[in-house]
């Protein structure tokens, strides 16, 4: 293992072999620090334009050889020979991070036609000097692979559902010792803390931005509830998500989460405990990031290191980026970003020695709403956009009706169970009722209206507010009073209430056909305000529906299909279908 040692106090760098020293100090003067200067400079460059970081090769080449030059020719007897095939390890370790700022990855070696950071026999770590927790222990197999794409609204979008859709198809056919588990569903960090509490994963993979602010601290941009930025330093992340958890490895994939800054994301997590990090060093294209992804990931399951499968990523799009023009080869300088950071040299993921673990998988468990109204308690999977702009709004009174439309199958009564169970945890009583077709609609909406939605009205007063329970449920008073009257009074309850597959008593012009329900519809769609709510599944919007324009606290969405890649990772929850995917 070759060590280079960065000093603070007196800036030099000490060359280490196997922690003896290797030659003299280099020492780090003015000439010295404009070159380093210049290479950082040169290297960032590039990537501060509107397009892809493209550069001739011996530019590139340029910038590797000028760190060669200060660091490496010095000690370059000592350096392996080219049939040496290793494998060979190089530490960056540093207490200030400029070092690590500094494009290791493209210096070459005597006799090596591959920049350092795509040849698969070195290891390129950067390791903080600051490091003081000592790594978990290692845990068997199989390798656990956790992934969340964060995409808030912002300036700078990101499309996460391609993210997502990118992981499932490199995931899909890894290596039978590889277990990917259920993606973080929102994008925000208490799910990611749930799942990795709940799955132990041994690597966990964020997408999304990133970013260091002027005094260094590293942020993650995670999303809120209503999809806004939730942005979370190392510092949380560390200690909400990662401290004392099981995780070997976090990868960033988003921009400016490699730099070395001093408590950036990237080195502050490895000083937090967790044994490897990799991120990236600067804003790069999703197209990019997500290619790198998929290749990594290929071998790490295939029982790669965690470098050696860098590197092979690394120099997958240090080879698809090449472009000739005027006669000179141009390199994409992206596949230098992707940049490790490590607490030591041991970048172990599993104990392979270890007997595989049986790992049982997601749950996927139905739950019944009330009135047979099916959904899921867990395994909920997609809607994402759709949960961020209707739950909370609906949750905290912007509006107080909601009404979900769509063919059958595209999952309008498991978006509002999903509803129904988020308003019960912020403290609401929720009630639920489905209507059935009859001998005709309206014979189905008279039986709803009697059997169904009139005691389910009256039933939260039966012990509390006995006198309004009887007047709801009194057959002699006209429906119109007796809705009015539990209107009334579910406007100063927190209430819920789900009316499911309406479309079963509504005539072919799309009116409710029964006259009383009709009436108890408009009553309950223009006057349910206050502190109650009311959600309803039907194919299509009720003709006696308010107008949207004139009653603000009615929301309409017409729910999208599932996409296939929702549905893809639906599926995989399912052991047998996950086996079939990976043959």
């Amino acid at each position: 293992m070759l060590e280079l040692n960065f000093t603070a106090d007196k800036p030099s760098a000490q060359w280490l072999r196997n922690n003896e020293p290797l030659g003299a100090a280099i020492a780090l003067d003015g000439p010295a620090l404009r070159t380093l200067d210049e290479v950082r400079s040169a290297f960032a460059r590039p990537f501060e334009l509107p397009h892809a970081p493209l550069i001739d090769s011996d530019a590139a080449r340029a910038l590797g050889r000028a760190l060669y030059d200060v660091f490496f020719r010095p000690v370059e007897v000592y350096l392996p020979s080219p049939a040496d095939q290793g494998p060979h390890t190089l530490v960056i370790r540093s207490a200030d991070p400029t070092p690590f700022n500094l494009p290791w990855e493209l210096v070459e070696l005597p006799g090596r036609a591959t920049p350092l950071g795509c040849d698969p026999t070195w290891a390129v770590l950067r390791v903080p000097s600051s490091v003081s927790s000592p790594p978990t222990a290692l845990a068997p197999g199989p390798l656990r692979l956790l992934f969340l794409a964060a995409a808030p609204e912002g300036d700078v979008p990101l499309d996460y559902e391609r993210e997502e859709e990118v992981m499932l198809r490199a995931t899909e056919r890894l290596d039978k010792n590889a277990v990917v588990l259920p993606f973080a569903e929102t994008g925000g960090i208490e799910e990611l803390a749930q799942l990795v509490a709940e799955h132990c994963p041994h690597v966990v993979h964020l997408s999304g931005h990133g970013n260091v602010s002027s005094t260094g601290v590293g942020y993650f941009a995670f999303e809120n509830e209503r999809g806004q930025p939730d942005p979370q330093s190392a510092e949380q992340i560390a200690e909400k998500v990662f401290r004392g958890s099981a995780v070997r490895c976090v990868v960033f994939n988003a921009c400016k989460t490699g730099l070395a800054a001093a408590t950036g994301l990237a080195d502050h997590f490895v000083t937090t405990g967790v044994p490897v990090v990799l991120g990236w060093g600067a804003s790069v294209g999703d197209e990019t990031a997500t290619r790198f992804a998929a290749t990594f990931y290929r071998f790490v399951a295939a029982g790669e290191s965690v470098p050696a499968a860098a590197a092979k990523a690394r120099r997958d799009i240090w080879q698809t980026g090449r472009r000739d023009h005027a006669g000179h080869t141009l390199w994409d300088l992206t596949f230098a970003l992707a940049r490790l950071f490590a607490a030591g040299p041991d970048c172990a993921l599993v104990d392979r020695a270890a007997p595989p673990q049986p790992y049982k998988g997601p749950k996927t468990e139905a739950v019944l709403l009330g009135d047979d109204i099916k959904g899921l308690r867990e395994g909920f999977v997609g809607r994402r956009k759709e949960q961020q702009r209707l739950i909370p709004p609906l949750r905290d009174g912007t509006f107080s009706v909601l009404l979900l439309t769509g063919i059958g199958g595209m999952g309008k009564s498991m978006l509002a169970t999903r509803t129904a169970a988020r308003l019960k945890q912020a403290g609401f009583d929720v009630y639920g009722i489905k209507a059935t077709r009859g001998t005709t609609p309206s014979d189905a909406g008279r039986m709803f209206l009697i059997e169904k939605l009139l005691p389910t009205l009256a039933r939260p007063f039966m012990t509390t507010a006995p006198e309004v329970y009887k007047a709801i449920r009194n057959g002699e008073y006209p429906v119109e009073d007796r809705v009015e009257l539990a209107v009334d009074n579910w406007k100063e309850r927190k209430l819920a209430l789900v009316i499911d597959n309406f479309e079963d008593v509504l005539d072919d012009a799309r009116t409710i056909a029964d006259p009383g329900l009709r009436a108890a519809y408009r009553i309950l769609t223009r006057n349910l305000t206050g502190g109650s709510r009311l959600v309803v599944t039907c194919r299509y919007v009720p003709a006696d529906t308010p107008n949207l324009d004139d009653t603000p606290h009615v929301r309409h969405c017409d729910v999208p299909d599932l996409k296939s890649f929702e549905l893809r990772k639906f599926l995989r929850r399912d052991a047998k279908v996950e086996s079939r995917a990976s043959r």
